[in-house]
């Protein structure tokens, strides 16, 4: 990434981590334009809800990803729950994921859970995911990152993460629960906009 990085006539970081990290490397002098993903945007009110997730009688939590990020706590805070699921009952778990099949997998094992496994998809259906649901989970581990980079780089790499969850549930005018991600914790004001918690 440094090369080809360097090759470029200037780098756009949707997060302070990697502005940071790229002024880091020596004799790296492409220039660097911070544009943060958690800017205001409209509520996307136009867009319909999906009934058939609004209409679920429980309280809905949402947890979202296009890789692996955030399978590691989402299996801990499941089997948790599993374990207390009397306490549970009245929550919907939803899972929407690229990997969703992997999920499914992973998360089918907890039966005293009430399950809802969707697809990823459009942008435009994922906004009106957020609008039928009660709350966003933004899971996150240095773990989850095993299979991809090396210890040394699985900081810096989750805390270059956008805070593109926070975003997006702003506009769905829902909270976002996250992992203490640093451009989560930029964003976020807590106990007014969304929480930041670390387990």
């Amino acid at each position: 990434p440094i090369q080809i990085a360097s090759m470029c006539d200037a780098i756009v970081a949707a997060t302070t981590e990697l502005q940071d990290f790229f002024k880091k490397v020596s004799n790296f002098v492409t220039p660097i334009i911070h544009v943060p993903t958690h800017i205001t945007l409209p509520v996307f009110d136009y867009l319909p809800r999906l009934d058939w997730i609004y209409d679920i009688p429980r309280y809905k939590v949402l947890m979202t990803s296009g890789g692996r990020i955030g399978a590691t706590l989402l299996f801990e805070m499941c089997e948790k729950a599993n374990e207390r699921w009397q306490e549970f009952e009245d929550i919907e778990w939803i899972i929407n994921a690229d990997n969703v099949a992997q999920m499914r997998t992973l998360i089918n094992r907890f039966r005293n859970l009430h399950k809802t496994y969707i697809d990823w998809s459009s942008l435009e259906d994922y906004y009106s995911l957020c609008k039928s649901v009660n709350v966003i989970m933004n899971p996150a581990s240095n773990n989850d990152l095993d299979y991809l980079v090396p210890p040394s780089w699985q900081s810096t790499w989750l805390n270059s993460k956008s805070a593109v969850k926070y975003t997006m549930t702003g506009a769905a005018r829902i909270p976002c629960i996250s992992s203490p991600i640093r451009s989560y914790v930029e964003a976020i004001k807590q106990g007014e906009t969304g929480f930041i918690v670390n387990s």
